[in-house]
């Protein structure tokens, strides 16, 4: 039987041997076809709109490629238990020593109004409140507890009515006049069908009221590919 040190120990190596079991898969992989396996996940509205040309530029580099896409916790947990070998997220998960982290970009919060807004001088948003609901992204998403925090930040406080986890639900009720939403360009343009069905609006610049995507990865690993991922991702921001 294990003693107590001997349970400690296999707990802790469980992850040790995990990991050394698939650096012998990906040097046997290499030896055979000269490509590694790449799994890598993203947000949603990342994997909708920069995804594919990403997928473009990775694919003569690997002999499998596979991107994932969710929200950014499930994306963590994946990354932590090596089912992906990196992610692209819009938390830094400064909290984990063993994984790095490369800032991509940011992104301003939008206002987005019914389409009887459009043309109009942007309502304060006390007055915006008093005529209709707030459309939110759920707490679940990292998105959705950005905003809210943004919202506590400038006194915003309106009844939770209607969340939502993913943007084409959330516009479809702005679209159809049933409240107001705070979002961002990425998540619109990922959701784009609605673009001419809202109106959209700038908001003030505020270190609260954006949000920020991180390439994450295990210290050490990928260092090659992460340059070229961070690389292609600007390059589509700037260019597409």
């Amino acid at each position: 039987q294990l003693t107590n040190a001997g349970r400690t120990l296999l707990d802790l190596s469980r992850e040790l041997l995990s990991h050394a079991n698939m650096v012998a898969e990906r040097v046997r992989l290499g030896a055979l076809t000269g490509h590694p396996r790449i799994r890598l996940g993203c947000v949603d509205s990342f994997a909708a709109t920069v995804g594919p040309a990403l997928v473009r530029a990775l694919s003569g580099d690997a002999s499998e490629l596979h991107l994932g896409s969710g929200l950014t916790p499930d994306l963590l947990d994946q990354l932590l238990s090596r089912q992906l070998d990196l992610a692209i997220c819009t938390d830094p998960a400064s909290g984990q020593l063993r994984l790095s982290q490369t800032p991509l970009f940011s992104e301003r919060f939008v206002l987005v109004l019914p389409p009887a807004e459009e043309g109009k001088a942007p309502p304060a948003l006390s007055d915006l409140a008093a005529r209709l609901p707030l459309i939110r992204y759920s707490l679940r998403s990292v998105i959705g507890q950005q905003v809210e925090r943004w919202l506590r930040h400038v006194g915003m406080q309106s009844e939770r009515r209607f969340e939502f986890d993913a943007t084409d639900p959330l516009l479809s009720l702005v679209a159809a006049g049933l409240g107001w939403a705070v979002s961002t360009p990425l998540c619109l343009w990922q959701s784009r069908h609605f673009i001419g069905q809202v109106a959209i609006f700038p908001l003030e610049k505020s270190a609260l009221g954006q949000r920020e995507f991180y390439l994450l990865g295990h210290q050490g690993e990928w260092p090659q590919l992460g340059a070229e991922v961070a690389r292609v991702t600007r390059q589509v921001m700037r260019q597409t």
